[in-house]
């Protein structure tokens, strides 16, 4: 529950079998993938709460709880983000916008 993952679902294909298929295909393809990123993406983020881990796992004999996220912030932001603010230079800033 640290709120850090989000399990992203890629499809994916080679190339020249990609070439290959007729247009109709392809769109149909993209169309698929689309549609199942409508469905998972929500599917995904309704059991992303505390209260529906608890409901999902506590009936199994998990102890869900809500740690707490600031040492691992700070830590984050004193050891991690000074590489990342030296790769993305002025782009940093709206990157971590809404984080700091």
């Amino acid at each position: 529950m640290t709120g850090h993952n989000y399990g992203s679902t890629l499809v994916t294909m080679n190339l020249g079998m990609w070439s290959a298929l007729r247009p109709d295909k392809q769109a149909m393809m993209l169309d698929g993938a689309r549609e199942a990123q409508a469905i998972m993406r929500p599917n995904t983020e309704s059991v992303d709460t505390l209260a529906k881990a608890k409901e999902m796992l506590e009936p199994h004999g998990m102890t869900v709880n809500l740690p707490d996220r600031a040492p691992f912030k700070k830590l984050a932001q004193e050891k991690v983000w000074p590489q990342y603010q030296k790769q993305y230079g002025e782009l940093w800033d709206q990157i971590t916008a809404d984080t700091v």
